[in-house]
C-alpha cells in the first residue's frame, strides 16, 4: 500500500474521531435552524445507500472502502474539494457526510469560507493556533434529523474539511 493511502486513512479516521469527540463537546450547545447546508454535493443525512451510490457515482469515483462500513470517494472535476467520505448506520441510511480539501491542493481549488456554511455567531468555535473549529447543532426539520454540521480550517477564513452527521443517540456513540 502506498503512502498516500496510508496518509488518506489517518486523515479520514482522525478526522471521524474529531467529529464524534466535537459532537459530545457541542451537544450543550443551543440549536439552531435555517440557513445551513441540508446535504453535500446532492448528498442527504438518512439518504439510502443505495441512492447515495445512484448520486455520488455521477460525481466521484470510489477509493476505497474504510473500516466500519465507510466510503472514501475521490470527486471528479469539483471546485472545492478533493474527497467525499460517507458512513451508514446499522440501517444503510446515511449517518454523515465529509468533504476533504488536500493541502496540496489548496492554490488550484476555490475556498470554502467559514462564513459561507453559515451564521459564525451561531456556532461554537474551537480555535487552537491557525486550526479553526465551527459547529452548528441543528434542530430536526424538514425531513432532515436533528444533526450537526461541522468545519475545520488552518487559517482564519477558509475551510478544509466540511461535514454533516446525525446526532447519535447513546447507544450508537458507544458502538463508535
Amino acid at each position: 500500500m502506498s503512502k498516500f493511502n496510508i496518509g488518506v486513512k489517518s486523515k479520514v479516521f482522525i478526522f471521524i474521531l474529531s467529529v464524534l469527540l466535537m459532537s459530545q463537546c457541542a451537544s450543550r450547545q443551543e440549536t439552531v435552524k435555517g440557513n445551513l447546508p441540508t446535504d453535500i454535493r446532492g448528498i442527504k443525512l438518512n439518504m439510502s445507500k443505495e441512492d447515495a451510490h445512484k448520486r455520488i457515482k455521477e460525481i466521484a469515483k470510489l477509493k476505497e472502502e474504510a473500516e466500519r462500513g465507510q466510503e472514501v470517494w475521490t470527486l471528479t472535476n469539483d471546485p472545492n474539494f478533493n474527497y467525499l467520505i460517507l458512513g451508514y448506520d446499522k440501517e444503510d441510511k446515511v449517518k454523515f457526510i465529509t468533504t476533504i480539501l488536500e493541502k496540496t491542493s489548496v492554490g488550484s481549488k476555490d475556498r470554502i469560507k467559514f462564513a459561507d456554511i453559515g451564521d459564525l455567531s451561531k456556532a461554537k468555535k474551537e480555535s487552537v493556533g491557525n486550526i479553526n473549529k465551527y459547529i452548528w447543532n441543528v434542530e430536526e426539520s424538514g425531513g432532515m434529523p436533528e444533526h450537526q454540521v461541522y468545519t475545520y480550517g488552518e487559517d482564519a477564513e477558509n475551510l478544509i474539511h466540511f461535514s454533516l452527521a446525525k446526532k447519535m443517540d447513546k447507544e450508537e456513540e458507544e458502538e463508535e
